[in-house]
């Protein structure tokens, strides 16, 4: 998996995740939400449209980066996350945890 700038504040997250690589894009995700001066207003976007296999460690590193962002006490969301990412989502019970905008359709 490769993270990409798309814009100030947004990001997309693209190629799939194994448990080898887990650790390094957890890791540049961290830096960036570290390293971001931004007012309390802004809220940082991570675009998950482009993500193969989205699995439970996709999951995994999306809960990730909601604690890390509410440690640097800044706001992120998650966009185009794949429709079945977002059925694990719901099926895990966390719909209501994780901050999707728009998950895509399975049509």
């Amino acid at each position: 998996m490769k993270l990409r700038e798309l814009a100030a504040g947004e990001y997309q997250l693209e190629g799939s995740v194994s448990a080898a690589d887990a650790a390094a894009i957890r890791d540049e995700v961290d830096v960036v939400l570290a390293r971001e001066l931004t007012d309390p207003d802004t809220v940082h976007v991570f675009d998950l449209g482009a993500v193969v296999d989205g699995n439970s460690l996709v999951i995994a590193l999306m809960m990730g980066w909601l604690r890390q962002a509410q440690r640097h006490e800044k706001r992120i969301r998650y966009r185009a996350v794949p429709a079945r990412l977002y059925e694990l989502i719901e099926f895990y019970g966390l719909d209501g945890v994780l901050p999707v905008l728009d998950p895509l359709d399975a049509t």
